[in-house]
């Protein structure tokens, strides 16, 4: 081994493709995010509003409201431009029917972006792949199976001579020879001879 590890050369490879969720790059899956997570907050800031209003309550209210017309501005969604006050369930249905279809519609934009990213990476991939062809075949076998292609070098090989003394050959058709020689025997038997 330590013969082999000092005449034959390697390299170690380390794969490194850290895979990135391809949702978590559109900004519109934070927002949807945003949503979805901020209606049980809402429903509870409504409830405090309508029980005991403080100070608090009034502010977190005005931030909820500016951040849900700020997403509605950002993605020109339609929705009701009533002024809720809550004094009655009505408004308090209603104002959460809003929410719900704000969250129906990002998820709707949110699922065509996404649509439209991972077609722009697939055509990207084949682009660079249909290039890639030109100069490195194996390159592009590599990438469309998204397999790392390992192959095995023989540049030197040893053989015992007639003496049973073991000579290093370098000559490459002797070293494919041998190769051949050895996959034949290995098992115990000699096999037909096959082209190199």
């Amino acid at each position: 081994m330590k013969s082999a590890n000092e005449n034959i050369k390697n390299k170690k490879v380390i794969k490194n493709k850290l895979k990135v969720a391809p949702e978590k790059k559109l900004s519109v899956y934070f927002d949807l995010r945003y949503i979805i997570n901020r209606i049980q907050e809402i429903r509870s800031c409504i409830t405090g509003l309508r029980n005991y209003p403080n100070q608090e309550m009034i502010n977190k209210w005005i931030n909820y409201q500016s951040a849900i017309i700020k997403l509605k501005d950002k993605y020109e969604l339609v929705t009701n431009d009533t002024i809720y006050t809550f004094l009655d369930n009505a408004q308090f249905h209603s104002y959460f029917d809003e929410l719900n279809e704000i969250r129906k519609q990002l998820r709707i934009d949110f699922k065509l972006e996404l649509n439209i990213m991972e077609q722009e990476q697939i055509i990207s991939n084949i682009k660079k792949r249909c290039d890639n062809y030109k100069e490195d075949q194996g390159r592009m076998i590599q990438s469309i199976t998204e397999k790392e292609m390992v192959s095995i070098s023989i540049e030197k090989n040893y053989k015992k001579d007639h003496n049973g003394n073991e000579v290093l050959i370098t000559d490459e058709n002797q070293v494919m020879e041998e190769t051949n020689r050895h996959s034949q025997n290995v098992a115990g038997t000699i096999n037909r001879k096959k082209p190199i």
